[in-house]
């Protein structure tokens, strides 16, 4: 075995793969979208997300306007998707515009935090707090609303990848799916 040790730490992709959350965010006309790699639950009472974003992204000054964002996750089949909207800026026009993508608000919804129509699961959070971290901040939204296919998770909440197979990143924008889990030996 052949250990390589390296002070640099320009290109750190150890610790994918991860699910991978397009994060979307509404003010007025102006509905972006992008893929975020870097994104946990926070906190269970209240129910906060957190999600890492560099300031100087489109979505990040509409989050801050809006008060608001989605964490929208879609199964591996959507790569395509996920991958341009993390090549593209929502500042040289809108990037999200094809209606189909959206579900349409209903009541209860949050406003500014629009749904992606395909996601198996998305979260509707209104903005908490935002922590500045190095080069990215860490914004914190509280969990109003938690959108689900259900036929995507098995009675105890876990997805089942039958269908709904998660998209994973893998880091320079690769992305794969899990392996299915082996059926128990009867």
């Amino acid at each position: 075995m052949t250990r390589r040790r390296s002070a640099t730490l320009d290109d750190f992709y150890h610790y994918y793969p991860t699910v991978v959350a397009v994060v979307t965010v509404r003010v007025g006309e102006d509905t972006n979208a992008m893929p975020a790699a870097w994104h946990s639950p926070v906190s269970r009472v209240p129910p906060l997300y957190g999600i890492a974003i560099a300031e100087k992204r489109h979505t990040h000054g509409l989050i801050q306007t809006a008060r608001a964002f989605a964490v929208n996750f879609l199964p591996l089949e959507h790569v395509e998707l996920i991958s341009s909207l993390g090549s593209s800026s929502g500042r040289d026009g809108a990037k999200a515009t094809n209606p189909a993508l959206w579900l349409p608000p209903e009541e209860g919804d949050l406003a500014g935090a629009p749904v992606l129509a395909d996601a198996y699961a998305a979260y509707q959070c209104r903005l908490h707090e935002t922590v500045r971290l190095g080069d990215h901040d860490w914004v914190v939204g509280e969990i109003a609303m938690v959108h689900t296919i259900e036929e995507a998770f098995d009675a105890d909440g876990v997805v089942t990848c039958n269908g709904y197979t998660p998209a994973l990143y893998v880091g320079k924008y690769q992305f794969v799916g899990p392996a299915r889990p082996k059926e128990a030996a009867s």
